[in-house]
């Protein structure tokens, strides 16, 4: 385990008991501008790969005004999305958490909602969100 980005036996516990941790500061700025362009030339189709994608969901290519722009595969076709599910900072903490030695990444899913974009989801979540819905006891 690279012990410069693992969190504190302190900050497992405190997540262990209550459900978060403030992990600290993960990616720089360089790196975050990188996914930030990344996910542009996704969105504005000006990635070669984009084909590549696992799934892109056409409801905002039909009506990008109203419905959030959500894909999947992302780290495939780009270097800065693939670089930040194998960074050390991310990986190192989630397997600490789950109290495991390493962790996998199943995939990845980008919703992107510009500020003040009503950002719909025109498909069925399992989940009910929205005030004063509450999803099912369990």
């Amino acid at each position: 385990m690279e012990t410069s980005v693992a969190l504190s036996a302190e900050d497992v516990r405190f997540f262990e008991e209550n459900g978060y941790v403030k992990g600290g500061r993960v990616l720089d700025d360089a790196q975050i501008a990188a996914l930030r362009d990344g996910l542009e030339a996704i969105r504005s189709g000006r990635n070669p790969r984009i084909s590549e994608l696992y799934e892109v969901d056409e409801d905002y290519r039909r009506d990008p005004e109203r419905n959030v722009f959500h894909f999947l595969g992302a780290w495939l076709i780009d270097a800065a999305f693939h670089d930040v599910l194998f960074h050390a900072a991310i990986t190192v903490k989630a397997a600490q958490l789950l109290g495991t030695e390493h962790v996998r990444f199943w995939h990845d899913q980008v919703f992107y909602k510009p500020p003040r974009h009503p950002g719909v989801v025109t498909w069925p979540r399992t989940i009910p969100t929205g005030r004063g819905r509450r999803p099912p006891a369990t």
